[in-house]
């Protein structure tokens, strides 16, 4: 493991001995710098690697050959899946779910409680938006945006709030505008 001399592990995080973690990264910090103490620790698989001034929070699990790059910041109760990439500057709030093989790409921002399935990619600088206090019957655990298996989302994209995406979109169909509109129907391979 390559931990960095400048690189700060909190709370006992389970850190693979393959990972590299780069400088000034934060790993197992509470919001605001705080030291969890109640929260499990970070979980991070082998063969991965933590970018120059990461931040991951507490109560994190990150799978096998995920790379986190520099300035990503990941807050609690985010699990990702293995084989995947969070860019530069992506911000993952808590609660949050990324399945094996999705990328996130550059200055993205997902939302807590979404749900990202397998195989996605999300473009830059795509930002998405919802009530993460969830109050009015949604239950503890609602999963407010739910992101299919394969699913690409192209540049500048914006998922709920500025409407751009506000609903269900059928499968194998792109959509494009503000608001999104069909274009045309796509042939699964």
């Amino acid at each position: 493991m390559a931990i960095q001399p400048t690189a700060i592990v909190l709370h006992d995080a389970r850190i693979s001995p393959s990972v590299s973690v780069g400088p000034y990264a934060v790993i197992g910090a509470a919001e605001l710098g705080e030291v969890c103490e109640i929260q499990p620790p970070v979980a991070i698989a082998g063969n991965g690697s933590l970018g120059h001034y990461s931040a991951i929070c507490c109560d994190t699990a990150i799978g096998n050959a995920t790379l986190i790059g520099n300035g990503a910041s990941i807050r609690e109760r985010f699990i990702i899946g293995a084989n995947c990439i969070v860019n530069r500057g992506v911000s993952v709030n808590y609660d949050a779910k990324n399945g094996n093989r999705s990328n996130i790409i550059d200055l993205t921002l997902i939302v807590g409680n979404t749900a990202i399935s397998m195989d996605v990619f999300v473009s830059v600088p795509v930002g998405s938006a919802n009530d993460n206090l969830l109050r009015t019957g949604y239950g503890d655990n609602a999963m407010v945006h739910t992101i299919d298996d394969r699913v690409v989302i192209g540049f500048d994209a914006t998922i709920s709030a500025s409407a751009t995406v506000a609903k269900r979109v059928t499968d194998a169909t792109l959509i494009a505008g503000t608001p999104a509109r069909f274009v045309q129907s796509l042939e699964p391979k």
